[in-house]
């Protein structure tokens, strides 16, 4: 059985509204809204991609790889931005 966009949109905000412990609003239905992006997809995955792919820990922080161990320098903000590794 093959669900149009608007029993699809129902049957989504039914669930919904099970977990929240009550029944759905059923007076209005949510519209998405999306420009096409200025310069292509491309140019929104390279603008994205900035966010979402962030080094945790950069290379300058790096000490020492051993053993599966890794050692590295951080500031601990609790103790007056100490250097620690």
């Amino acid at each position: 059985m093959r669900l149009t966009a608007k029993e699809e949109v129902l049957s989504i905000r039914r669930q919904i509204g099970c977990i929240g412990g009550r029944e759905p609003d059923s007076s209005s239905i949510w519209v998405v809204y999306a420009k096409r992006p200025f310069g292509g997809p491309e140019h929104a995955l390279r603008y994205l991609g900035t966010y979402t792919h962030r080094v945790a820990i950069s290379n300058h922080r790096l000490i020492a790889l051993e053993d599966g161990n890794v050692t590295f320098r951080w500031r601990d903000s609790a103790h007056g931005n100490k250097r620690r590794s």
